[in-house]
């Protein structure tokens, strides 16, 4: 049987927004810390849910593939 776990995440303006430095939003932080993890921390990617709550996250969002 599978892992049935499921990680949803909000994506809204303030994750969106660049930070005043550089070009890295918190959504950038928060997916680059599943490609830093351990190779159980990256098997989690595919059980991410990102549901974006405004029209800045939306189009925001990366279009993310298997």
């Amino acid at each position: 049987m599978g892992n049935k776990t499921v990680i949803i995440s909000m994506m809204n303006r303030a994750y969106a927004e660049q930070d005043l430095k550089g070009d890295t939003t918190m959504l950038d932080i928060f997916l680059d810390s599943f490609w830093l993890g351990d190779e159980e921390i990256r098997k989690l990617r595919d059980h991410l849910l990102i549901v974006a709550v405004d029209q800045n996250g939306l189009r925001s969002l990366p279009v993310l593939e298997a």
